[in-house]
């Protein structure tokens, strides 16, 4: 599941990055898509969910709740698209995924703890890789996204 996880997000990415460009967040492709912006939401759904699936069965038992906490801010993120609106879904939006990544990172040093701390190591060596895009591109909020977003999977690929 990981894998069609991993396979759906970065399909929805390239598909919006050839159409659209480079975007400033991975959230403002559900407004530069226009009519098919409904391809954000879907997108980022299905992706968490699939991942869900995986990231439970990984997880040893004791904190198998941060697994869903890893994806179910996510799925939030997904069912509110429109974070330009302010309101209530611009604030679910941004609080959502502003959680997502900080438990997906918690998510990431409990299962280095339970494995090995070396899993730690493909989560900084993605750190790295996206330091220089946001250096060479100019895009931090995208590439700190993508960073919390590769997480998940470079522990999933590693275990």
């Amino acid at each position: 599941m990981a894998l069609l996880s991993f396979v759906i997000l970065i399909t929805y990415i390239i598909y919006y990055t050839l159409k659209c460009g480079l975007l400033g967040s991975h959230s403002e492709s559900y407004y530069a898509l226009k009519k098919q912006g409904w391809l954000f939401p879907l997108s980022l759904a299905l992706t968490a969910f699939t991942l869900l699936i995986a990231v439970l069965e990984a997880t040893p038992d004791p904190l198998k709740f941060t697994a869903f906490l890893t994806c179910a801010p996510v799925m939030l993120t997904a069912f509110a698209p429109k974070y330009r609106s302010g309101g209530l879904e611009g604030k679910v939006h941004f609080r959502s995924a502003k959680f997502g990544g900080v438990l997906s990172f918690i998510w990431a040093v409990w299962m280095s703890y339970s494995f090995s701390w070396w899993l730690l190591a493909s989560v900084g060596a993605l750190g790295i890789v996206f330091y220089a895009l946001n250096k060479k591109y100019n895009r931090s909020v995208l590439f700190l996204e993508y960073w919390a977003f590769s997480y998940p999977y470079a522990i999933l690929a590693t275990i």
